[in-house]
């Protein structure tokens, strides 16, 4: 029924009830279907009917008016003083159960879920953070400053158009780890939804750590990232760890022609992080023999990885490559390689992407040194 329907059918209740106050569910109910006008012609089921009358039954031998909503129905209110204490017990806390503090006020958990609603909060996820200590803030903001003051600044020549920034990536899986809260299937029975419900992972699933740089100009090297599994294959006995002079073979072999092809003046920027392969005695001179220009070691500070972004490319080539879900590591390598392809030829991504290291930096120091988002 709709509301105007509704609404005159109140009215004839109200008007029959005042004739005969003694009515019963009954006997009202079959005048509306048999005596009553407004129904005809209009298909409503007789529970519906039964419902909507009884209702407004009640109503009338409340003593209240039948065309007005009764009073005193739905969910009980909540004083303001446990809102308080929701409020109080939740908003900002770390690790803080719904269902707990609606166990300590004395109310549900939905009942929490609704004062934090209508307090405009809501759930956030956490992210993954850098773990700092006093130290690392110093120096985050002390190199942050000296990249505003001797790097980005105008009358440095615009270095950041030359800058190189490399990094290796962490180990990319085969089976990314999934988020079991967002990753669900909706269906009408659990039978319905079959194969699909099926989370298959390994205990140790396999991947892949590559290397790699970003540039105004593009991505280092441009047609793939160095595959460390292909790269310790050339030695023997085969590593599991990247060491110095393995390093300085890399810049060798890979990073040096890579830049010199963006760069066929000499006039690229190299920039590795303070790592320990990164300023041993080989690295140093492979570096030093190979590029006129680096970002010296000695003024960089480690954690600094939320603002160079190389950490960006690697943020994408993940995402990207779990939708695929790859089944081995040489479907993980092809794919890595197509996506390194598709950002390489976006020129607007990295240019983007290096022109917004200033701001990083800004954000380091305004926020004395803390991660930034």
């Amino acid at each position: 029924m709709d509301s105007e329907l509704r609404a005159k059918l109140k009215r004839q209740i109200q008007a029959y009830m005042e004739k005969k106050p003694c009515a019963e569910l009954s006997e009202v109910t079959s005048w509306l279907k048999n005596d009553n006008n407004l129904l005809s012609g209009v298909q409503v089921n007789v529970k519906t009917i039964k419902s909507f009358t009884f209702y407004q039954i009640k109503k009338f031998k409340c003593g209240q008016d039948v065309t007005k909503h009764m009073g005193g129905n739905g969910r009980p209110t909540i004083s303001k003083a446990k809102q308080y204490q929701i409020k109080k017990l939740t908003l900002n806390k770390d690790n803080r159960s719904t269902r707990e503090v609606g166990q300590r006020v004395g109310v549900s958990h939905m009942t929490v879920q609704r004062v934090l609603k209508k307090a405009g909060a809501k759930a956030y996820h956490k992210y993954k953070t850098q773990k700092l200590n006093e130290n690392h803030k110093i120096r985050r903001v002390e190199f942050a400053k000296w990249m505003l003051r001797n790097f980005v600044s105008t009358r440095a020549g615009k270095p950041l158009r030359y800058l190189v920034n490399t990094d290796f990536s962490a180990k990319i899986k085969v089976n990314p780890t999934r988020n079991t809260k967002n990753d669900v299937v909706w269906a009408i029975s659990r039978s319905a939804a079959g194969d699909t419900l099926e989370s298959k992972e390994e205990k140790f699933s396999v991947g892949e750590m590559i290397w790699g740089g970003i540039s105004w100009r593009g991505l280092v090297p441009s047609d793939k990232p160095v595959f460390m599994s292909d790269f310790f294959k050339e030695y023997d006995p085969v590593p599991k760890t990247v060491n110095g002079i393995m390093y300085s073979d890399l810049i060798n072999k890979y990073a040096a022609p890579a830049v010199d092809s963006l760069y066929p003046d000499g006039s690229a920027f190299w920039q590795d992080d303070p790592a320990t392969i990164h300023r041993c005695e080989a690295a140093l001179t492979a570096v030093s023999e190979a590029f006129a220009k680096r970002l010296d070691h000695m003024k960089q500070c480690p954690k600094f990885s939320d603002v160079w972004p190389i950490e960006n490319i690697w943020g994408i080539i993940k995402e990207r490559v779990a939708k695929k879900k790859c089944e081995n590591l040489n479907q993980l390598k092809r794919e890595i390689t197509r996506v390194w392809r598709d950002l390489d030829n976006d020129k607007l991504l990295h240019a983007r992407l290096m022109k917004s290291i200033p701001d990083r930096c800004r954000a380091v120091v305004a926020s004395h040194g803390a991660q930034i988002v």
